[in-house]
Protein backbone atom coordinates (compact mmCIF):
# COMPACT_ATOMS: atom_id res chain seq x y z
CA UNK A 1 0.00 0.00 0.00
CA UNK A 2 1.43 3.35 -1.05
CA UNK A 3 1.90 5.92 1.73
CA UNK A 4 0.25 9.27 1.24
CA UNK A 5 2.59 12.29 1.38
CA UNK A 6 1.67 15.71 2.73
CA UNK A 7 0.62 18.22 0.15
CA UNK A 8 2.18 21.69 0.32
CA UNK A 9 -1.06 23.18 1.60
CA UNK A 10 -1.35 20.59 4.37
CA UNK A 11 2.25 21.23 5.38
CA UNK A 12 1.65 24.97 5.53
CA UNK A 13 -1.44 24.40 7.65
CA UNK A 14 0.56 22.29 10.12
CA UNK A 15 3.27 24.96 10.29
CA UNK A 16 0.64 27.65 10.85
CA UNK A 17 -0.94 25.65 13.70
CA UNK A 18 2.46 25.15 15.34
CA UNK A 19 3.17 28.88 15.03
CA UNK A 20 -0.16 29.77 16.63
CA UNK A 21 0.40 27.33 19.49
CA UNK A 22 3.90 28.70 20.03
CA UNK A 23 2.57 32.26 20.11
CA UNK A 24 -0.03 31.23 22.67
CA UNK A 25 2.38 29.30 24.87
CA UNK A 26 5.39 31.65 24.74
CA UNK A 27 3.99 34.30 27.13
CA UNK A 28 3.08 31.53 29.57
CA UNK A 29 6.58 30.07 29.36
CA UNK A 30 8.13 33.51 29.87
CA UNK A 31 5.95 34.16 32.91
CA UNK A 32 6.80 30.73 34.31
CA UNK A 33 10.50 31.40 33.89
CA UNK A 34 10.22 34.82 35.53
CA UNK A 35 8.27 33.33 38.42
CA UNK A 36 10.90 30.61 38.83
CA UNK A 37 13.68 33.20 39.00
CA UNK A 38 11.74 35.11 41.66
CA UNK A 39 11.27 31.95 43.71
CA UNK A 40 15.00 31.16 43.51
CA UNK A 41 15.87 34.74 44.49
CA UNK A 42 13.56 34.60 47.50
CA UNK A 43 15.10 31.28 48.53
CA UNK A 44 18.56 32.86 48.33
CA UNK A 45 17.44 35.69 50.58
CA UNK A 46 15.97 33.29 53.12
CA UNK A 47 19.27 31.41 53.29
CA UNK A 48 21.16 34.65 53.88
CA UNK A 49 18.56 35.64 56.43
CA UNK A 50 19.08 32.41 58.35
CA UNK A 51 22.86 33.00 58.29
CA UNK A 52 22.34 36.56 59.56
CA UNK A 53 20.20 35.31 62.45
CA UNK A 54 22.59 32.46 63.33
CA UNK A 55 25.53 34.87 63.41
CA UNK A 56 23.68 37.01 65.96
CA UNK A 57 22.86 33.99 68.12
CA UNK A 58 26.52 32.91 68.07
CA UNK A 59 27.69 36.47 68.81
CA UNK A 60 25.75 37.08 72.03
CA UNK A 61 22.93 38.85 70.17
CA UNK A 62 25.21 41.31 68.33
CA UNK A 63 24.30 41.87 64.68
CA UNK A 64 26.86 41.29 61.96
CA UNK A 65 28.19 44.73 60.87
CA UNK A 66 26.52 45.91 57.68
CA UNK A 67 29.32 48.11 56.37
CA UNK A 68 31.13 51.41 56.33
CA UNK A 69 31.30 54.45 54.07
CA UNK A 70 34.93 53.84 53.08
CA UNK A 71 35.10 50.24 51.93
CA UNK A 72 38.84 50.40 51.24
CA UNK A 73 39.69 52.00 54.60
CA UNK A 74 38.18 50.06 57.51
CA UNK A 75 37.82 51.69 60.89
CA UNK A 76 41.00 51.89 63.01
CA UNK A 77 41.70 48.59 64.68
CA UNK A 78 39.49 46.61 62.30
CA UNK A 79 40.62 44.29 59.53
CA UNK A 80 39.13 43.94 56.08
CA UNK A 81 36.82 41.13 57.17
CA UNK A 82 34.97 43.19 59.77
CA UNK A 83 31.83 43.50 57.61
CA UNK A 84 29.28 40.91 56.57
CA UNK A 85 30.81 41.09 53.09
CA UNK A 86 33.72 43.00 51.63
CA UNK A 87 34.47 44.61 48.28
CA UNK A 88 32.59 46.90 45.93
CA UNK A 89 30.34 45.98 43.02
CA UNK A 90 30.96 49.36 41.38
CA UNK A 91 34.32 48.52 39.83
CA UNK A 92 36.88 45.82 39.11
CA UNK A 93 38.71 43.91 40.49
CA UNK A 94 36.12 43.69 43.26
CA UNK A 95 33.00 42.89 41.31
CA UNK A 96 34.19 39.61 39.77
CA UNK A 97 36.26 38.46 42.76
CA UNK A 98 34.52 35.95 45.00
CA UNK A 99 37.33 36.23 47.59
CA UNK A 100 35.72 39.43 48.88
CA UNK A 101 32.55 37.54 49.70
CA UNK A 102 34.52 34.73 51.31
CA UNK A 103 36.41 37.24 53.48
CA UNK A 104 33.18 38.52 55.01
CA UNK A 105 31.95 37.65 58.48
CA UNK A 106 28.80 35.98 57.15
CA UNK A 107 30.62 33.53 54.87
CA UNK A 108 31.08 30.82 57.53
CA UNK A 109 27.29 30.76 57.86
CA UNK A 110 26.44 31.03 54.15
CA UNK A 111 29.04 29.15 52.09
CA UNK A 112 27.21 29.17 48.77
CA UNK A 113 28.32 31.87 46.35
CA UNK A 114 25.13 31.63 44.32
CA UNK A 115 22.91 33.01 47.07
CA UNK A 116 24.70 36.37 46.98
CA UNK A 117 23.63 36.99 43.36
CA UNK A 118 20.10 37.40 42.03
CA UNK A 119 19.58 34.86 39.20
CA UNK A 120 17.96 37.59 37.11
CA UNK A 121 20.96 39.95 37.52
CA UNK A 122 23.03 39.82 34.31
CA UNK A 123 25.49 42.57 35.22
CA UNK A 124 28.95 41.56 34.04
CA UNK A 125 32.48 42.92 33.85
CA UNK A 126 31.57 44.62 30.55
CA UNK A 127 28.49 46.29 31.99
CA UNK A 128 26.49 48.18 30.77
CA UNK A 129 27.34 46.13 27.67
CA UNK A 130 26.65 42.41 27.77
CA UNK A 131 29.23 39.66 27.94
CA UNK A 132 32.15 38.71 30.11
CA UNK A 133 32.28 37.37 33.65
CA UNK A 134 29.20 38.05 35.74
CA UNK A 135 29.53 40.14 38.88
CA UNK A 136 29.42 38.09 42.06
CA UNK A 137 26.92 39.96 44.22
CA UNK A 138 23.51 41.63 43.91
CA UNK A 139 22.62 41.62 47.59
CA UNK A 140 23.18 44.48 49.99
CA UNK A 141 22.29 44.99 53.67
CA UNK A 142 20.27 47.57 55.55
CA UNK A 143 22.69 50.32 56.64
CA UNK A 144 20.90 50.78 59.97
CA UNK A 145 21.72 47.23 61.11
CA UNK A 146 24.98 47.72 63.02
CA UNK A 147 26.42 50.06 60.41
CA UNK A 148 29.19 52.61 60.81
CA UNK A 149 30.05 55.92 59.18
CA UNK A 150 28.06 58.78 57.74
CA UNK A 151 25.42 59.02 55.09
CA UNK A 152 22.49 57.12 56.51
CA UNK A 153 20.52 60.14 57.62
CA UNK A 154 18.56 60.29 60.89
CA UNK A 155 17.38 57.05 62.37
CA UNK A 156 18.14 54.43 64.95
CA UNK A 157 21.14 52.14 64.45
CA UNK A 158 20.30 48.63 65.63
CA UNK A 159 23.28 46.95 67.29
CA UNK A 160 21.66 43.83 68.74
CA UNK A 161 18.96 41.44 67.62
CA UNK A 162 16.88 42.31 70.68
CA UNK A 163 16.86 45.98 69.60
CA UNK A 164 14.56 45.10 66.68
CA UNK A 165 11.14 45.10 68.32
CA UNK A 166 9.21 44.60 65.05
CA UNK A 167 11.33 42.19 62.98
CA UNK A 168 8.60 41.62 60.39
CA UNK A 169 8.84 45.30 59.40
CA UNK A 170 12.64 45.68 59.32
CA UNK A 171 14.29 44.60 56.11
CA UNK A 172 17.79 43.12 56.24
CA UNK A 173 18.77 42.24 52.65
CA UNK A 174 17.66 43.54 49.28
CA UNK A 175 18.88 43.31 45.70
CA UNK A 176 20.38 46.64 44.69
CA UNK A 177 20.25 48.15 41.20
CA UNK A 178 23.35 47.46 39.06
CA UNK A 179 23.88 51.19 38.53
CA UNK A 180 24.27 52.01 42.25
CA UNK A 181 25.45 48.86 44.03
CA UNK A 182 28.85 49.37 45.61
CA UNK A 183 29.81 48.28 49.12
CA UNK A 184 27.79 45.86 51.21
CA UNK A 185 25.35 48.28 52.82
CA UNK A 186 22.34 50.23 51.56
CA UNK A 187 20.46 53.17 52.99
CA UNK A 188 22.61 56.23 52.37
CA UNK A 189 19.67 58.39 51.45
CA UNK A 190 18.39 61.52 53.07
CA UNK A 191 14.68 62.09 53.64
CA UNK A 192 12.72 62.32 50.38
CA UNK A 193 15.80 61.64 48.21
CA UNK A 194 17.09 58.49 46.53
CA UNK A 195 20.85 58.10 46.39
CA UNK A 196 21.09 54.32 46.03
CA UNK A 197 18.39 52.31 44.38
CA UNK A 198 16.77 48.91 44.87
CA UNK A 199 16.79 46.58 41.87
CA UNK A 200 13.71 45.77 39.83
CA UNK A 201 14.94 42.54 38.25
CA UNK A 202 11.71 40.59 38.39
CA UNK A 203 8.41 40.70 36.56
CA UNK A 204 6.32 43.87 36.71
CA UNK A 205 9.25 45.80 38.19
CA UNK A 206 9.54 43.76 41.39
CA UNK A 207 12.55 43.42 43.65
CA UNK A 208 13.20 40.94 46.47
CA UNK A 209 13.78 41.85 50.11
CA UNK A 210 14.13 39.74 53.24
CA UNK A 211 13.19 40.74 56.77
CA UNK A 212 14.49 40.22 60.29
CA UNK A 213 11.73 37.70 61.08
CA UNK A 214 13.02 35.44 58.29
CA UNK A 215 10.45 36.03 55.56
CA UNK A 216 11.20 37.26 52.05
CA UNK A 217 8.93 39.05 49.63
CA UNK A 218 8.89 40.44 46.11
CA UNK A 219 8.07 44.14 46.27
CA UNK A 220 6.61 45.68 43.12
CA UNK A 221 8.24 49.07 42.66
CA UNK A 222 6.40 51.87 40.91
CA UNK A 223 8.76 54.84 41.30
CA UNK A 224 10.15 55.79 37.85
CA UNK A 225 13.56 56.47 39.43
CA UNK A 226 13.72 52.86 40.60
CA UNK A 227 12.44 51.37 37.37
CA UNK A 228 14.57 53.68 35.22
CA UNK A 229 17.95 52.80 36.70
CA UNK A 230 17.77 49.05 36.35
CA UNK A 231 20.18 49.02 33.42
CA UNK A 232 21.21 52.68 33.16
CA UNK A 233 24.87 53.54 33.71
CA UNK A 234 24.19 56.99 35.20
CA UNK A 235 20.61 57.01 36.46
CA UNK A 236 18.80 60.28 36.97
CA UNK A 237 18.21 60.32 40.72
CA UNK A 238 16.42 63.24 42.27
CA UNK A 239 14.35 64.24 45.28
CA UNK A 240 10.78 63.06 45.07
CA UNK A 241 8.67 63.94 48.12
CA UNK A 242 5.77 62.00 46.64
CA UNK A 243 7.64 58.71 46.14
CA UNK A 244 5.56 55.97 47.74
CA UNK A 245 8.41 53.50 47.21
CA UNK A 246 10.95 55.64 49.06
CA UNK A 247 8.55 56.18 51.95
CA UNK A 248 7.75 52.44 52.08
CA UNK A 249 11.44 51.51 52.24
CA UNK A 250 12.36 54.19 54.77
CA UNK A 251 9.57 53.08 57.10
CA UNK A 252 10.98 49.55 57.01
CA UNK A 253 14.63 50.54 57.34
CA UNK A 254 14.71 52.09 60.80
CA UNK A 255 12.83 54.09 63.40
CA UNK A 256 13.18 57.87 63.75
CA UNK A 257 13.33 57.37 67.52
CA UNK A 258 16.42 56.68 69.60
CA UNK A 259 19.98 56.80 68.31
CA UNK A 260 20.65 58.88 65.23
CA UNK A 261 23.06 58.15 62.38
CA UNK A 262 26.64 58.99 63.32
Amino acid sequence: MRSRAFTLIELLVVIAIIAVLAALLLPTLVRSREKALTVVCMSNHKQLQLAWFTYAVDSHDELVPSGHDKIDAPLPGFTNDVWWVYGSMSRDPFWTNTAHIQAGLLWPYAKALGIYKCPADKKSERWPDHGGTLTVRSVTMNRFLNGFGKGSGPGRIYRKLADISTPSTRWVFLDEAPSTIASGYFGSYLPRTWSRMPAAYHSSGAGVLSFADGHAEAKKWTDPYVLGCNWTLNPAISADPNSADLKWLQERSTSPEGERGT
